[in-house]
């Protein structure tokens, strides 16, 4: 671990040292599994979307042109 910090002291990297505790209960994959994907993973599983939305509007019954409308 010495070694790997010096070496990151000596490229001006920030590091920081996990304990182990912590470090063995991190979900451990094969190379291309990444934090960012486990993460991706999660709000898939645990998020909740909606299937249908419903949208009530007001007719317009001018529209100059060039106009902008913001929803």
């Amino acid at each position: 671990m010495s070694k790997m910090r010096e070496e990151c002291v000596r490229r001006s990297q920030n590091y920081y040292q996990v304990p182990e505790d912590i470090y063995n209960s991190l979900a451990i994959g094969d190379g291309l599994f990444s934090c960012y994907e486990r993460i991706k993973q999660t709000i898939q599983e645990y998020a909740c979307f909606n299937e249908n939305i419903s949208i009530q509007t007001l007719p317009l019954y001018f529209l100059d042109v060039n106009t902008c409308i913001e929803v």
